[in-house]
């Protein structure tokens, strides 16, 4: 996790984004970097390739799977793929496109919500 411990030692967004997209990394991982008052990125990183995601109306959301592992070369396993974390991301988007401006009660109350719970 060094390269999270340098992503958080940065003075500013610009240098936090480099430090994953400028070098090849040894594994596959997913970073969302934020800066105050309104840029953030979701960056999902394969070890020769990242592809980044901005926002959606002033709201990012990321679950537990690479959102087009194909154009990063990823091969996930099919329990990281399972509709489980595509229904949650879709369920959060919703939850929180109805909800702007966003306060933090509603972010908790859609972290709280278990609509579609994996069994």
């Amino acid at each position: 996790h060094a390269r999270c411990r340098t992503i958080l030692r940065s003075r500013c967004f610009d240098d936090a984004v480099a430090i994953v997209t400028a070098t090849e990394r040894p594994c596959a991982a997913n970073y969302v970097i934020a800066q105050t008052p309104d840029r953030i990125i979701d960056i999902e990183a394969a070890p020769d390739r990242v592809q980044l995601w901005s926002d959606e109306a002033g709201c990012l959301c990321h679950t537990n799977h690479f959102l087009d592992p194909r154009a990063l070369g990823v091969v996930e396993p099919e329990i990281e793929r399972g509709p489980d974390s595509q229904d949650r991301l879709a369920r959060m988007r919703h939850l929180l496109a109805a909800r702007r401006p966003l306060a933090r009660a509603d972010l908790a109350a859609a972290l709280r919500d278990r609509t579609g719970d994996p069994d």
